[in-house]
């Protein structure tokens, strides 16, 4: 069991300490493949949230936390590689930028908590990097880290996957205000608060580069 401590460390985190712990900073090898979630993948994991959150609300014995799956990382001297997760990830992203954007009325410390899941202030540094393309991260920082453009033409998104599910959350958050809505949130602070501290992650930090991948292709072999 000793040795097994010593080669990988899984631990359940919520989506705040994901993206906010000292050590939270990403970034996603050359050999990753491009970011790729469309929009159905978006609406998915947006309505699973959403579903929870309203369970909760309804009765807090149900659905007190949402497992949203697994990162694979190695631990390096500035943060962690992501070997495994960074589609998620960088989605993850994207929605907070999104409701960061948009403009809605929530509590300041919720509004300095999605800046912080982004940026972290005293480094002034992106807790995501895409290095998996040559143009990525130039993308991903113009178009969404450094605010997104919602009044964009639809032909500026078509080939930047990045903005487009940007556009996607932007439809998914409008239509939850609208009372009539499935998938109506009455409060969205409520909503904020539960979203960052009730969501979590498995972040499997690995030690060992060529276990790291290993594991990763375990986990997409045999679920």
């Amino acid at each position: 069991m000793g040795e097994a401590k010593d080669i990988f460390k899984p631990d359940n985190k919520t989506i705040q300490q994901i993206f906010r712990d000292t050590d939270a900073f990403y970034n996603m090898p050359i050999y990753q493949r491009p970011y790729s979630w469309d929009k159905e993948r978006v609406e998915q994991l947006w309505y699973d949230i959403v579903e929870a959150f309203r369970n909760n609300q309804n009765d807090p014995n149900l659905d007190s936390n949402y497992f949203l799956g697994s990162v694979v990382v190695v631990k390096k001297e500035n943060g962690y590689e992501v070997v495994d997760g960074q589609q998620r990830l960088t989605t993850l992203t994207i929605l907070f930028c999104t409701l960061r954007d948009l403009g809605l009325e929530l509590l300041p410390k919720y509004k300095a908590l999605i800046n912080a899941c982004i940026k972290d202030a005293i480094e002034d540094k992106d807790r995501l990097i895409l290095t998996t393309h040559s143009n990525n991260q130039a993308n991903f920082e113009e178009t969404v880290i450094n605010g997104i453009n919602f009044s964009a033409l639809k032909k500026d998104i078509t080939d930047n996957r990045f903005l487009q599910n940007a556009f996607y959350f932007k439809e998914l958050i409008q239509n939850s205000q609208d009372p009539t809505d499935e998938y109506f949130i009455n409060d969205f602070n409520d909503f904020i608060d539960y979203f960052f501290n009730n969501v979590t992650l498995i972040r499997i930090v690995c030690f060992d580069e060529g276990f790291a991948i290993k594991l990763f292709s375990v986990l997409n072999d045999r679920g």
